[in-house]
């Protein structure tokens, strides 16, 4: 069966037709009776038509046997008309509310109504318990969503909802506009309703769409609205990944020209090791995207190196990442050999106002050659810090 999200592409009218395609798809429908007991649709028997007085009057009497079959009761809200649909569609909830079809039955009449609030309960109900069965409402909840509804969903976004994450993936993976979700994902945040490595994933793809504001507003959410300018300057903790933490640039495992990692080191507790092999590598080794506004600034802080097999060093660079105009806003002298001696360095830069909201201090070698040609030897840095220079 062909994914019903592909039929959808913009207005929130097109939920109920997403819903209804849902239920009446042979392939999903065989699937609930199989999956979720509805022995009432007309692919679960094969003789009565679905609507069919004979059909009707046997739900009836289905009812009469047994008062509490939710089953029937929903058959009825689905083959009845108006008023008849309503009540049992309402006897259906009283019986068994949390009973997949019964939601579903919901779900569909809220929808064809466009009555949003309404059809929000039933549909996280089903994403929450009975996603392993069929993803639509998360689909539909996505499509809402993306539609400008979101904020009917924040009730529901508390610590265990496991529904929202797939929510999420399904807004980027259909490409819907972010900016709807992003409301729910700092709600998310501040309430502890997002795995950790969910909400890095959305900051990662927040960073890859340049929506660096949004990216950065959720990092800082996630340190508690208390971040230094340089984040990790001292290189003393583990690199957050997708955050606004260090990045190290992936390299071809066994051909790697430069390999980077904290190690601790005497006297010094953690310090970045580089180690260059000769081989080719990209540009940067490393590197932090930093929101930075217009200004000066110097970046100061201490390296070794040893053995260093290079003509012109290293340096660190601070470069636009929005602006191709304006790429480098200052560069530090070339960083030598020092022949196992730690030494100071510092430098300063000024972000110019056409540099955008974001700019990367990354380490590079200072001839751009020599990231082709390859280098040898090793270089540790620590004790890094940056400040704003007075006007």
């Amino acid at each position: 069966m062909t994914r019903p999200g592909r039929f959808v592409t913009a207005g929130i009218g097109t939920v109920a037709a997403l819903l209804m395609l849902w239920l009446s798809v042979g392939a999903n429908i065989k699937r609930s009776c199989i999956v979720m007991d509805a022995p009432y649709l007309p692919v679960c028997q094969g003789t009565e038509q679905s609507g069919s007085p004979a059909r009707l009057a046997t739900l009836k009497r289905n009812i009469a046997a047994n008062p509490g079959d939710a089953g029937a009761y929903v058959g009825l809200a689905f083959f009845s008309p108006g008023a008849t649909r309503e009540a049992m569609l309402r006897a259906a909830t009283t019986v068994a509310p949390n009973d997949p079809n019964v939601l579903r039955a919901r779900a569909v009449l809220a929808l064809e109504r466009e009555d949003w609030a309404q059809a929000v309960p039933p549909l996280v109900q089903l994403a929450q318990y009975y996603r392993q069965f069929t993803e639509e409402p998360i689909v539909i909840l996505a499509h809402m969503i993306g539609a400008g509804h979101g904020a009917l969903l924040q009730p529901y976004v508390q610590p265990g909802s496991d529904w929202f994450p797939q929510v999420v993936d399904q807004v980027v993976h259909l490409k819907l506009p972010l900016a709807g979700v992003l409301p729910l994902v700092r709600h998310a945040s501040a309430n502890r309703a997002m795995p950790p490595d969910r909400l890095r994933a959305f900051i990662r793809t927040l960073k890859h769409n340049g929506e660096w504001v949004d990216a950065y507003g959720l990092w800082l959410g996630q340190h508690k609205g208390q971040v230094p300018i340089l984040y990790n300057a001292g290189f003393e903790h583990d690199f957050q990944p997708d955050g606004f933490d260090w990045e190290v640039t992936p390299t071809i495992p066994g051909r790697a020209g430069a390999r980077a990692e904290t190690r601790p080191f005497p006297h010094r507790g953690q310090v970045l090791e580089i180690l260059y092999t000769g081989n080719s590598m990209p540009t940067p080794t490393v590197r932090q995207h930093l929101l930075l506004a217009p200004g000066r600034y110097r970046l100061a802080g201490y390296y070794m190196t040893a053995k260093l097999r290079s003509d012109n060093g290293l340096a660190w660079a601070v470069r636009c990442v929005a602006n191709a105009k304006a790429p480098l806003a200052g560069q530090s002298a070339a960083l030598l050999d020092t022949g196992g001696e730690w030494k100071g360095f510092d430098f300063e830069f000024t972000v110019p106002e056409d540099c955008g909201p974001v700019a990367s201090l990354q380490l590079e070698t200072f001839a751009p050659f020599e990231a082709t040609a390859g280098l040898r030897g090793r270089a540790y840095f620590d004790a890094l810090s940056l400040q704003r220079e007075p006007s």
